[in-house]
């Protein structure tokens, strides 16, 4: 066990605790608020992620931070038009740049599919950093459009209990309230795991590795065919 161990078991603690001081009414509000602003998510975070991306200034500050320029390091290579690229020269190139497995696997499809040939974008230099500055901002997007959602949706639903006084399962209000919390905190969890690989691409190489790979717990939370999904925009 490490400290993402640690911060894993601390959420989902957390989340226990909440259910099973509020009961079963209010924790099973706040996790339905979680579930439809996830579903919320997929529609708007692309929405967020295209007015994002519309800002010149913040594109340039995530490829400098995500250092999308300098990743391919061979000159010739990083200048080698996407037209020109092999099935081997575009292997080279994945494994030239170190990203973590999901954004390796978006940056090959767009590889392999020009995806951003009507963007002018032509050179394999051009493509890592797109790739990677995209997946942020969808990422990011989902994150916010998940987060504003869940925040409107629970005030919403603090007013309805305000107004309706629902009942109260005596002995198994504590009970079911805490399972339901666990559920929370395991889909509170999983959402948190999709900055993962986009903190693997800011931090320096190998400073994250070693505790991604020997964390016990985060194997059951993560989910590659979903962080490609979200990171393309839900295509």
């Amino acid at each position: 066990m490490n400290e993402i161990d640690i911060a894993i078991l601390f959420v989902i603690g957390m989340s226990l605790i909440y259910g099973l001081y509020y009961g079963f009414v209010q924790t099973i509000g706040s996790l339905v608020a979680v579930v439809v602003s996830v579903l919320l998510a997929f529609w708007l975070g692309p929405i967020v992620a295209s007015l994002a991306m519309g800002n010149t200034s913040i594109s340039e500050s995530l490829a400098s931070v995500t250092d999308a320029f300098a990743r391919v390091g061979d000159w010739d290579l990083a200048n080698t038009p996407v037209t020109n690229l092999t099935e081997g020269i575009t292997e080279t190139v994945i494994q030239s740049v170190k990203l973590p497995d999901g954004i390796s696997e978006i940056l090959r499809n767009n590889l392999n599919s020009r995806s951003f040939a009507g963007e002018g974008i032509l050179t394999v230099n051009e493509y890592v950093s797109k790739t990677i500055v995209s997946v942020a901002f969808e990422i990011l997007g989902f994150i916010i459009a998940f987060a504003l959602s869940y925040a409107v949706i629970s005030i919403l639903l603090s007013i309805i209990r305000q107004v309706f006084k629902f009942p109260v399962l005596r002995q198994l209000d504590t009970l079911i309230g805490g399972a339901f919390g666990l559920l929370r905190g395991g889909a509170i969890v999983a959402l948190l795991t999709l900055l993962i690989p986009l903190l693997d691409t800011v931090i320096p190489q190998n400073a994250l590795e070693a505790y991604l790979e020997t964390s016990t717990l985060l194997p059951y939370f993560t989910n590659l065919g979903m962080f490609i999904k979200i990171a393309t925009g839900g295509s």
